[in-house]
């Protein structure tokens, strides 16, 4: 997301100043002696000691000269177009590998504009000696200011809306594959001109409001990613109080009746090393492997039509993930029966909870049919004896919070990214079936929520 204030302030400042309204004219400021070559309508009114000119008026040109010793080759690409200045790296090439382009020849002080594609801003002031001599493409306008004008005071002209809006006029600017603005039009682009001393004024006032605004815009910066972030966070925040108990009222619920024998007594969930949670007395922590059956994906082989050529046995991929809620109501692709029939297992029943250990790591799903998945996906299916324990959508919400731990344990292949036995380790933080009902209910309130806002902001 561009900074749009803080552009749309650089553009005010550098309109009002070349309005003449950013500062005063004095009494004692030498006159305007320009000779000028404009002709026509006045753009906008200026004070009455300015005056119009052409470009052609405040700068010329050096010669040109093919390179015949090896040079500082300065190109489209030594321009940091963000900040209209020169990289820090020098390019330097010998004469007989020089460019066709290669033949302007610069000095320290001098402006570089392109005029090719002139809306990327490819602009700098020479500002720095190289360690051959400088030779710019003739991609360049390459301008030398004359004694009536001060080299910055035109560079910030350069940048500022009104001459950025005549460089890239459609009658100013034109080519088949790109566009660009030749000589005749850009030197001929008019120009406000003022005293020398109201020119020094200028870039001064301009240097220092532009460092407030680029202040303002590290600030916009961080407030617009924070404004990216905080759907995302504020979900996350509410599914970690969910997990932990403290998101919902607790009632005098029956202790949960799952128990682990190797961790009943264990009344922290571990987020990450040094990030743990304090669930409710009346939880249990259990490992996921203990509670539910990991079910890995299946892929038929595609050489094999009769596996595909079928609508038997509905089969997914991260494709079919919907958006918001995640939740299948129909697949792309079907597989036959015969491909499943040594792999009986591979048939997931409703509600099971998918989640994803490979490449798209932490994408999840909840089944609404019977079918199948590929190796993406690893099934999490509850066991007979825990199915009046654990709520299918519960377990839905839990998984939601697993992707930072599914990315730090996973590795660093995309192929077989968490294996189903780091997975069946992972600690799964168990209310009651009462609580477990009502954190999902509040979930379903306050997660569309997230979502809105996110859809808002986006």
């Amino acid at each position: 997301m561009p900074h749009v204030l803080a552009q749309d302030l650089r553009n005010a400042v550098l309109q009002a100043a070349f309005e003449g309204k950013l500062t005063d004219t004095l009494s004692n400021d030498s006159q305007v002696t320009i000779s000028s070559s404009f002709i026509g309508e006045e753009p906008y009114d200026l004070p009455d000691s300015w005056r119009w000119c052409c470009l052609r008026d405040v700068v010329w040109n050096r010669k040109q000269k093919k390179p015949d010793k090896p040079f500082s080759y300065i190109d489209i690409g030594s321009i940091d177009n963000e900040h209209q200045k020169l990289n820090d790296k020098e390019t330097i090439i010998e004469p007989e590998k020089a460019p066709s382009r290669a033949r302007k020849t610069v000095e320290i002080g001098d402006i570089v504009y392109s005029t090719v594609r002139p809306y990327l801003h490819n602009m700098a002031i020479i500002d720095r000696t190289f360690s051959h001599e400088p030779i710019a493409s003739t991609g360049f306008a390459a301008m030398v200011c004359n004694k009536t004008i001060i080299n910055r005071y035109l560079f910030n002209y350069l940048k500022s809306p009104f001459f950025d809006k005549y460089a890239n006029d459609t009658d100013n600017s034109k080519g088949v594959a790109y566009p660009a603005i030749n000589d005749k039009k850009l030197y001929a682009a008019p120009i406000p001109v003022c005293s020398l001393e109201e020119q020094a004024r200028i870039v001064a006032r301009v240097d220092e409001l532009m460092a407030k605004i680029d202040e303002y815009e590290k600030i916009e910066k961080e407030l617009v990613e924070l404004q990216k972030r905080f759907p995302g966070e504020m979900k996350d925040a509410i599914l970690q109080a969910a997990i932990s108990g403290k998101l919902t009222q607790q009632y005098d619920d029956e202790k949960c009746s799952v128990l682990c024998k190797l961790i009943t007594d264990k009344k922290k969930y571990v987020i990450k090393e040094n990030d743990e949670y304090e669930i409710p007395d009346n939880w249990n922590c259990v490992q996921i492997g203990d509670v539910l059956d990991i079910v890995n994906g299946f892929t038929p082989l595609r050489s094999n039509g009769e596996f595909w050529d079928s609508n038997d046995i509905p089969w997914f991929t991260v494709d079919d993930i919907r958006e918001q809620g995640r939740v299948i109501y129909k697949t792309r692709q079907h597989i036959s029966n015969k491909a499943l029939s040594q792999k009986t297992k591979r048939l997931l029943p409703v509600n099971t909870v998918l989640l994803c250990c490979t490449a798209s790591v932490g994408e999840y799903a909840i089944t609404k049919i019977k079918l199948t998945t590929n190796q993406q996906f690893n099934g999490l299916v509850i066991k007979e004896q825990y199915r009046n324990d654990i709520d299918p959508m519960y377990l839905l919400c839990f998984v939601q919070t697993l992707k930072n731990k599914l990315i730090d344990k996973a590795g660093k292949t995309t192929f077989n990214f968490l294996s189903t036995k780091k997975l069946s380790q992972f600690l799964f933080p168990l209310p009651p079936i009462e609580e477990q009902a009502r954190i999902v209910e509040k979930l379903d309130q306050l997660l569309p929520l997230c979502e809105q806002l996110e859809r808002v902001i986006s």
